[in-house]
Parts: structure tokens; sequence; C-alpha cells
């Protein structure tokens, strides 16, 4: 199986046997980039591990689609309506290559039930995703674009981000597009603050390629 993930998944987290146990269960399945794997208000019957790759966490509302998360190699997607039996909240498109463990609902639960290691990260994960939900409400109201788009970057940087000669990348290849989604803010607006960041030399622009540069110059635009 493909490793190291990053600390802040489900993987990542896990001591060795906690992981080669969860890493065993249900069917490997690969999909290509694009590819819808849950979608919104469905059943949850399957839960998927994803191995490596990632994927897009996407809510439609009427005629408007919000993306509210990125998930990478090592993220457990689909679990909140297997453990809830509610409809699934949010469809996930990949948004690159991706190959991850399809975990029925049952062995995932008597999984769970039987290595405690596992659930209480499972519950980790899970309130740190609702906090970065909460902080993410929080921004809205209380921070300009500039404080919004440091926040996401910092998050995403700190979570799945790999540290290069050239910088943090955030894991994932995202667009500007998905920074100005993440942030609840108009494109024009995200594509002004990364021109000015990278001007200042605090991120590096590429082809859904976004690097850190300066983490403590965007936590103090952050934290304005």
């Amino acid at each position: 199986m493909t490793g190291p993930w990053p600390p802040g998944s489900l993987l990542g987290r896990l001591p060795a046997r906690a992981r080669d146990g969860l890493l065993e269960l249900g069917t490997g399945v690969r999909f290509p980039s694009g590819r819808t794997i849950l979608r919104q208000n469905e059943d949850g019957a399957t839960a998927y591990l994803l191995v490596q790759g990632c994927v897009k966490v996407i809510a439609n509302d009427s005629d408007r689609e919000s993306l509210l998360a990125i998930r990478v190699g090592g993220d457990l997607v689909g679990e909140m309506a297997v453990l809830s039996g509610r409809p699934r909240s949010a469809t996930v498109v990949t948004c690159a290559p991706t190959a991850a463990r399809a975990i029925p609902a049952d062995r995932l639960r008597a999984f769970l039930a039987a290595t405690p290691d596992a659930a209480i990260e499972l519950a980790a994960m899970l309130s740190d995703r609702f906090r970065w939900s909460n902080e993410r409400r929080l921004a809205s109201a209380a921070l300009d674009p500039r404080g919004r788009v440091s926040r996401v970057l910092l998050s995403l940087a700190e979570t799945y981000g790999h540290t290069r000669s050239d910088g943090t990348h955030l894991g994932a290849p995202l667009t500007q597009a998905d920074i100005a989604s993440l942030a609840g803010i108009r494109l024009p607006t995200a594509e002004k603050v990364l021109r000015g960041f990278a001007d200042a030399g605090l991120v590096g622009l590429g082809y859904r390629d976004i690097r850190v540069l300066d983490h403590e110059a965007l936590r103090a635009i952050a934290q304005n």
C-alpha cells in the first residue's frame, strides 16, 4: 500500500496495527480523475478509504455548488452516512486518479467496535472536520478575503502539505477557483488575493499547484 500518509489523515493518525487492519478491509478499487464516487442524498452503504489520490467534497444547494473540503490518500470518506444510517450529506468527486478500499458499512462498524484505537482516532478526525467547518463560518463573518484565503492555505498545508525545496505544496491539484470556494469568496477576489501573496513572496502559483512559502506571514494575516 502507498504511504506514508499525511499526519492529519485517518491512516496518518492510527497506530500500525489499527492502520494495517483498516487497510485489509473491503475491496480495492480505482477511479480516474473526475469520477463521482458518492452522491449527495443517496443511501450510504459503503465508505471509501483513500489510499492514493485526492477527492473533492461538494455540496449542492438548488443550482449552487460549493466545495466543502479536500480529502487525500489516508482519509476516509462516506463514513458519516455509514455510521449514522442517514443519506449522504455531500457528493465526492475524484480530482486525480485515485485508489481506495471500498468498505461495506457492516464491516466498518464491526472493525471500529473491535478496534478502540481506530474508533477514537476516527472520532478525533471527525471533530477536527467539524472544527474546520465552524472556523470557516466564523471566518466568513470576521475576516477579510486575505485572512480567509490565508486560513484555507494554512489549513491545507498543515494537514496535507508536502514540504520540498520550493515550498510546501498543498497536497492536491487545486485551482484558484477551488481556493475561492473553500474561502467563501468570489473567484476574481481570490485571484487578486493570491496574486498579491505571490508578489509578496508568500506563495508560489503554478498550474493546479499552489505552494506556501511563508507560513508565519500567512499566519499573521489569518489572525488579523
